[in-house]
């Protein structure tokens, strides 16, 4: 539960809190929230623990040293910072519900809203929208779906009511929706159905029908194959042989991934290059790039990353990263030319039975 540290100027607000507190507890739900003894937090807190309901509070530190903390909850946990409290929460609850609050109100539900929408989790999300404070965002998120900067089926994900029982029953009710905010895969089992030709303004790209595109594999048999044609590659990967060879099984689950998508390289049936970008819940893309030895020197590189952050920028991401061998000086070189920056070295112990050290460099791209 996100709201505010304050009452609000309404009476209201501590009425509707009051409310949804009685309703979470006469449902059997337990209230997780920031922990806070005051404003409509402590509202919906009181009631609960009123109703014989269980509440837990979560609450960094500093805040509790300045005394706000409630001080008869059935847990407190004290965090270290305000990212571990908000993770310790969403990891805590089923569900979010903001009631009217201000900034960190709406950041909490924002970013859990984002969460769900990245395919990061499958919790609702709701709006108690108390004598129409809400009104004027809910009008904006319709404004963002005209303007195509969010999907329908994405605004759908914002459930608001009036009242707290209607709002609880339809999140009861919610079910995630079946597009992600990546862009969707193609049929069980091809590639092709996404294919862009880029032969045309690809220059150095060779033997006609080559072509790229997004994907995210949905099926078992569209991320095994991009996890065979990884694995096949590997062992000729910045010149060094893989030690132990890749795990096809492993590597198709993390293709398969909803919190991913890739750049995708072909020459007819062939998978002659793949950028694959996983992505945190902060808005970062963290990317490895393999291209097939023969295509190498062609120009596959320098498409794959440019279509990579193309792609990146359409999913809102806030930067890309990777990290390259500092002796691969012409993959650095392609990265450098992309726009990335080098951002640290480290020493990486490569999997060889050697036991050989490399130098690796970390880049980044804001993007």
């Amino acid at each position: 539960m996100f709201s505010g540290s304050s009452p609000g100027a309404r009476p209201q607000y501590a009425a509707a809190a009051t409310a949804l507190g009685r309703d979470l507890a006469g449902r059997g739900l337990r209230v997780v929230y920031g922990g806070g003894g005051i404003g409509l937090m402590a509202a919906v807190a009181d009631a609960a623990l009123a109703a014989g309901g269980d509440v837990i509070g979560v609450i960094p530190q500093h805040l509790v040293d300045r005394e706000v903390a409630h001080g008869g909850l059935s847990e407190l946990r004290v965090t270290g910072s305000m990212h571990e409290r908000k993770a310790t929460m969403a990891e805590l609850s089923d569900g979010f519900v903001a009631l009217p609050g201000g900034f960190g109100t709406l950041e909490e539900f924002a970013e859990v809203l984002t969460w769900s929408q990245l395919g990061l989790q499958s919790k609702p999300c709701g709006l108690l929208d108390v004598a129409g404070y809400y009104g004027a965002l809910l009008a904006f998120l319709d404004h963002a779906v005209t303007e195509r900067f969010v999907r329908a089926e994405h605004r759908a994900m914002v459930l608001a009511d009036t009242d707290a029982g209607r709002l609880l029953d339809a999140m009861e009710r919610w079910t995630p929706p079946t597009a992600g905010k990546f862009p969707g895969p193609p049929g069980p089992g091809r590639l092709s159905d996404c294919r862009t030709e880029l032969s045309s303004r690809a220059g150095g790209w060779e033997h006609g029908a080559v072509a790229q595109f997004v994907v995210r594999p949905a099926s078992a048999a569209d991320a095994r194959a991009m996890a065979e044609a990884f694995a096949a590659v590997a062992e000729e990967r910045d010149g060094i042989a893989s030690e132990p060879p890749v795990d096809v099984d492993e590597r198709a689950a993390l293709f398969a991934r909803s919190a991913a998508g890739s750049v995708v390289a072909v020459a007819g049936d062939q998978i002659i290059g793949m950028i694959h970008v996983e992505v945190s819940r902060f808005g970062f893309g963290e990317f490895g790039m393999f291209v097939d030895r023969g295509w190498r020197r062609r120009g596959v590189g320098a498409a794959l990353v440019q279509a990579a952050i193309g792609w990146a920028r359409g999913q809102g991401l806030h930067k890309l990263c990777l990290e390259v061998f500092a002796h691969n000086t012409a993959a650095i070189a392609l990265y450098r030319k992309s726009g990335f920056v080098e951002e640290g070295r480290r020493v990486k112990q490569y999997r060889r039975a050697s036991g050989e050290l490399w130098d690796s460099i970390v880049m980044g791209l804001l993007l």
